[in-house]
């Protein structure tokens, strides 16, 4: 159980791990390719990495093989739902224009879903044929643990094309709503990068655990300190009057002098004070756990009756754990919520729109005019609507950045029934909105943006995009109308926004944040701020179905999108 490759040899981090592997009788391996994947090999592929400084050409080959027989240069085939073995260049796929979707929970624990897309000129290897004479050579860096950035180059028919991270599939991830794709293996083994970020794993106890090892620790010394007394005793009794007996009462033969007789009594005087080692007391607060374990199964008031599902303690350990939270820190939404967003308010040019859900009120109905509205989508201010009727410019700019300013994906089904492959949620509902009051997104490609504005299509030519990170904490599009006008469309943090807004506008921002402070009063909302031409636009997004109940000044109030 040594790896020699790693100089790492196997540890036992509980003592009952041999009765659990004792009980282990079978082995299985789902067909989804957990232990196996559908690899492709070809002939003339090549990886040269600064770390290795080599090449190698494989024969024209298709196989299905294990992971840890997956080489650097192998053409991987992945399937929809599969695991991807090993960080792979996307070359192609079944989805249109070389798109691809991924679950990247087991990296970041995220668990909605993120868009990959190979390179243009690779985007069409989707054959095998194709693929068997794809001949391209990869110069890349060297292994590393950054998930979020790769650096290389694709050498090509004498051209070169760039690699960032939007191409590649980390192994890890697994491949959603994608039929098939296909990538070439940059990082085998422990080089990939989750390999790279695992470490020693620390075995974790909790603070009774910690408390009872201690108290052992501090007893088990005691009875040392008091075998060591009571073996001292013996020797002085032994050599100043034991000797006296020595003619009627000898020692036993293996004994010979006084200090292995107090050697043999420190051992005794141990074995007949082992008593004092409370090694029930770890039993008894097993036994309390596993009760406390079941009255989490059996609380009522821990009952899902939607899904008709009761908590499951899965760990005698989780109510001391529960026990010692101090603090919940908590992202926009998801930790917290059900990771379910909707539209409800917006504040456009110092306007406020939007009401709240009453019995009064009817949720608008979009059908009427719009035949690419969705049905599930509710909004019940009237005047929202008349603004997009009558042309107002700051209300259609406001709803164009929303279905411009974006990484949905469309599918669109059939005739007139779209779906959105939203990255988060909030995306989701924000593009969904635009789509419900006209401004419908249709399509993208590497380098368009098609919409329906009002029942006329438009197509913008997509000139760069400028993804949101920690950092600028706001995202940013640069599009070219049909007009040819070039427009630059932006979203983010409040904070970072109104810094970059004109003098004069600082009115219509005091205004804006007006609208933003009220609407903090209303538990688990969630706020976004665009600006368009030094035009303030609030968007307020509401949680839907909050599964706890929290009070206002513990709810994070989160300007991120």
């Amino acid at each position: 159980m040594f790896c020699s490759r790693s100089n790492t040899a196997a540890e036992a981090r509980t003592t009952t791990l041999n009765e659990e592997l004792g009980q282990v009788e079978y082995i299985f391996s789902d067909k989804t390719g957990t232990l196996t994947q559908n690899i492709m090999i070809f002939n003339k592929c090549s990886i040269n990495s600064h770390a290795y400084g080599e090449e190698q050409h494989m024969a024209v080959i298709s196989i299905k093989e294990k992971w840890m027989n997956v080489r650097v240069g192998d053409i991987i085939k992945l399937e929809n739902n599969q695991f991807v073995a090993a960080d792979l260049l996307l070359l192609s796929s079944s989805e249109p224009h070389g798109l691809c979707y991924i679950e990247t929970a087991e990296l970041d624990g995220e668990t909605n879903m993120k868009v990959r897309q190979s390179l243009s000129v690779t985007s069409e290897l989707g054959d095998p044929n194709n693929l068997a004479r794809f001949d391209g050579e990869v110069v890349c860096e060297p292994p590393n643990n950054k998930l979020d950035r790769f650096c290389g180059t694709l050498y090509w028919k004498d051209c070169k094309y760039p690699l960032s991270n939007q191409n590649m599939l980390l192994r890890g991830c697994v491949l959603r709503n994608t039929e098939t794709c296909y990538g070439l293996v940059i990082f085998a083994g422990p080089d990939t990068k989750l390999m790279q970020n695992s470490g020693r794993t620390k075995f974790k106890r909790t603070s009774i655990d910690r408390l009872m090892n201690t108290l052992v620790l501090w007893i088990f010394g005691f009875l040392v300190c008091m075998g060591v007394i009571l073996a001292i005793g013996n020797a002085v009794w032994e050599k100043e009057v034991g000797a006296l007996f020595q003619s009627f009462l000898p020692w036993d033969p293996p004994v010979d002098n006084f200090l292995f007789s107090a050697f043999l009594s420190f051992w005794s005087y141990v074995i007949i004070l082992n008593t004092v080692v409370p090694i029930s007391l770890y039993v008894s607060v097993e036994v309390i756990r596993l009760g406390h374990s079941y009255f989490i199964n059996w609380d009522r008031r821990m009952f899902c009756s939607r899904s008709n599902t009761a908590a499951e303690a899965r760990t005698t350990t989780l109510n001391e754990e529960l026990g010692q939270v101090e603090y919940i820190f908590s992202d926009k939404t998801g930790t917290l919520t059900q990771n379910i967003m909707i539209f409800n308010k917006c504040s456009i040019n110092s306007h406020a729109y939007g009401e709240e859900k009453t019995l009064q009120v009817q949720p608008l109905d979009f059908s009427a005019w719009n035949p690419l509205a969705d049905r599930d989508f509710c909004f019940y201010d009237q005047s929202l609507l008349e603004a997009v009727m009558v042309g107002e410019p700051a209300v259609h700019e406001f709803f164009r950045v929303l279905s411009l300013c974006h990484t949905v994906m469309s599918e669109e089904k059939s005739e007139g029934e779209l779906l959105y492959k939203a990255q988060s949620p909030d995306e989701g509902a924000l593009v969904t909105a635009a789509r419900n009051f006209g401004f419908v997104f249709r399509s993208r490609t590497p380098c368009t943006v098609t919409t329906q504005e009002l029942g006329k299509a438009v197509t913008y030519t997509l000139l760069a995009i400028l993804d949101f990170n920690n950092i600028r904490k706001r995202m940013s599009v640069i599009v070219r109308n049909p007009e040819g006008r070039i427009r630059l469309y932006c979203k983010g943090a409040d904070t970072v926004l109104f810094e970059r807004l004109h003098s004069c506008s600082h009115e219509l921002m005091n205004i804006t944040s007006d609208h933003l402070n009220v609407s903090v009063f209303f538990l688990g909302f969630v706020y976004f701020v665009y600006v368009i031409n030094h035009l303030i636009m609030l968007t307020c997004l509401s949680l839907d179905n909050c599964p706890i109940s929290v009070p206002v000044s513990c709810v994070p109030v989160c300007r991120l999108l």
